[in-house]
């Protein structure tokens, strides 16, 4: 497609946003599209089986036959027909590979949502013949060869669409929706290194095209990914040695001035992505450079840049990989502080901390050899060495939830005090963390100490506990006249949870830690389906939710009728069955727990309203992973909505458990 015909004429320079298309999209399509991987595992539903897509591009092509049939047809009829067919057969083709497909049943989706707004923009004589013929021609082409990759597809369709969404969207702004950036996150500043006279002209060559692309609704967040990517790659030569400097701005000048020229932009692109993965490796580095195993570790990672050869999709993932090691490993820091820890809770972070920063040295002298080979960043020992520390670190930050529930809020004081009420266990805490302190104690006492202050940060109070004892006449409502009971009975299995302990973790306080913990599922069940009718307007403004709001309002609606049953299932049941009842209801209603992590991710302020909303979400490219809200779960979640939209039982049950997995993920990451 050739930029110069779909540029309007007032922008000066046409050329520069006709060199940049190809540039924008790979910036947002390298994290997301190529690095993200999904497990289409379990109850998979079979390559076209999904009677509502099918039957939707039924109807898009009989929509299509019928401009494609008039006589005279105009180049307006053309147009429309074409986004129809284009529509109609992205969705036959993605259904057709079942899961795999997605990315072109949502393209397809999206389409078909906004074709009336779309077909209506057409009509209304915003675009000139010229303008209709060139775009029927690119729809036309994606039609005839849908079965392209996501990155692919995503260029294809912002090619096809960008002159649509730039003459029927209002001017672009500082917007961004559907597809927002994180908030308080900023946009960095343009670099200016020391390069050749040749790098630096191909530096601001970009610099002048990204600025042309701010100005369009379908290249602004492309541009916006490329200004980051060639900020973060950028060389910082007090952090470098010789000859890693070298190398390092030989690599970035070579890249500026390929993707100036429109050469190997796919090549220069992952240089860029690879320079801003070591630039972020060496920050993370930084604090661990003087510490035991951290000049070897330096030396491995200066041999890795001064040695750098053609990027391959393998070393892109093994340094991703050591950039999530650094980052667990560098988690410490800040962990291991005690001065916001109550006091009988200090010794377990003073003797779990010890135990990390052991871990950690072993770590660090594990990773010196990861940069060397593929084979050697996937040896048990660095492996082992790695969870053996991340195991350290969640336990530490499990301590630390602990002390943060049983603080008192209402004692003011250089240092936090736990409430009255809960100085036993805080003893019994203080009892552990001392034995954990013993070399000759510490295997013993590393278990009890990690089941007891996770039963006590989960269970101390039980989310949404607070609004069923404030009466929220709401939340007391969705539990059919139970709410009181549900009181009733935390209040039993907490007091029974707390004697049984008798200064050791006992089976009979873990069996009613389990029966509190089947409430706990029960609660956030509640709280999810609360959450999902307060915010669930806000699901649509985000470019990758693709459930119906009625669909939603039916799943929240079926969540909502359980909890009294769940109840009195939980109440009745020995501890074991009644938290695998509330484990087996949580799995059920899934789609509702993500939807509500989606709801609470999505600023308040969102706009109410999006001109061609789907269209924009397809058309923009693929959203940027470190800088656009809830970007590294679009693909995860656009399966969950895919196959949510299908009225068979095994496309709903596919669809749970990929929510599941969704949701859990998301619940990690955020611990």
């Amino acid at each position: 497609m050739s930029w110069k015909r779909c540029t309007p004429g007032r922008w000066p320079e046409p050329a520069h946003l006709r060199r940049l298309c190809f540039v924008l999209l790979l910036c947002t399509a390298s994290a997301s599209a190529i690095a993200q991987r999904l497990k289409l595992k379990g109850d998979m539903p079979e390559p076209g089986s999904g009677a509502a897509t099918i039957e939707l591009a039924r109807t898009l092509r009989q929509e299509a036959d019928v401009l494609t049939a008039a006589v005279p047809k105009t180049p307006r009829d053309a147009a429309r027909a074409a986004y129809l067919h284009c529509a109609g057969t992205l969705l036959e083709s993605g259904e057709a590979r079942g899961p795999a497909g997605t990315h072109q049943v949502i393209a397809g989706l999206a389409l078909s949502l906004d074709r009336a707004a779309a077909l209506s923009a057409i009509t209304s004589g915003l675009l000139n013949d010229a303008e209709l013929e060139l775009a029927s021609s690119d729809l036309t082409s994606i039609a005839q060869n849908p079965s392209i990759s996501a990155a692919e597809l995503d260029r294809a369709l912002r090619n096809a669409l960008s002159l649509l969404l730039q003459k029927a969207c209002p001017a672009p702004g500082a917007d961004l929706w559907p597809w927002p950036e994180r908030p308080g996150l900023s946009m960095p500043a343009w670099p200016a290194p020391k390069l050749s006279p040749e790098a630096s002209a191909a530096l601001e060559a970009l610099h002048a095209r990204a600025l042309i692309a701010d100005s369009w609704i379908a290249y602004r967040p492309g541009a916006r990914a490329l200004a980051r990517l060639i900020a973060a790659a950028a060389p910082d030569g007090s952090r470098l040695g010789e000859p890693a400097r070298s190398k390092w701005i030989a690599e970035y000048a070579a890249s500026l001035g390929a993707l100036n020229a429109d050469r190997a932009g796919v090549e220069a692109l992952a240089r860029l992505e690879r320079l801003a993965t070591l630039a972020r490796i060496l920050t993370l580095f930084e604090p661990f450079e003087s510490a035991p195993g951290g000049k070897e570790l330096k030396k491995s990672l200066l041999t890795f840049i001064e040695t750098l050869s053609d990027p391959t999709p393998q070393e892109s993932e093994r340094l991703s990989r050591i950039e999530q090691w650094l980052t667990s490993i560098a988690a410490i820091t800040t962990l291991a502080d005690e001065k916001d820890v109550v006091r009988q809770l200090r010794p377990a972070i003073r003797s779990v901390a010890e135990m990390c920063r052991t871990t950690q040295q072993e770590a660090i002298e594990s990773l010196s050899g990861a940069f060397a080979s593929a084979a050697a960043a996937s040896e048990p020992a660095v492996l082992a060495a790695v969870n053996l520390h991340k195991a350290n670190l969640s336990l530490l930050r499990t301590v630390r939830r602990a002390s943060a529930v049983l603080e008192d809020p209402a004692k003011v004081g250089p240092e936090p005090a736990v409430t009255e009420s809960a100085r036993p266990i805080a003893d019994m805490l203080l009892k552990l963390a001392k034995e954990v302190a013993d070399p000759r104690q510490r295997n013993r006492a590393l278990e009890p100490l990690r089941i007891l202050a996770s039963d006590i940060a989960d269970l101390w109070e039980l989310p949404g506990e607070k609004q069923l004892r404030a009466n929220d006449q709401a939340f007391f409502a969705q539990f059919g006249g139970k709410a009181a009971d549900v009181l009733g009975l935390i209040d039993r299995e907490r007091a029974a949870w707390r004697k049984d302990l008798g200064g050791k973790v006992s089976a009979s306080a873990e069996a009613h830690a389990q029966k509190l913990g089947a409430v706990r599922l029960l609660l956030l069940l509640a709280r999810d389906a609360a959450d999902c009718k307060a915010a669930g307007r806000l699901l649509p403004q985000w470019g990758g939710w693709w459930i119906e709001p009625t669909t939603l309002e039916t799943l929240v609606g079926r969540a909502d009728a359980a909890l009294p049953a769940l109840f009195s299932e939980i109440e009745a049941a020995q501890s074991p069955a009644a938290l695998a009842a509330a484990r087996s209801a949580q799995r059920q209603n899934a789609i509702v727990a993500l939807a509500a992590r989606v709801a609470r991710a999505i600023p308040a302020d969102a706009p109410a309203a999006i001109t061609l909303r789907s269209v924009r979400s397809v058309a923009c490219g693929t959203p940027d992973d470190r800088a656009v809200l809830l970007a590294p779960w679009r693909d995860r979640i656009a399966l969950v909505c895919r196959y949510s939209r299908e009225n068979d039982e095994q496309s709903a049950r596919f669809a749970a458990q990929k929510a599941y997995e969704c949701a859990d993920a998301m619940d990690r990451l955020e611990e």
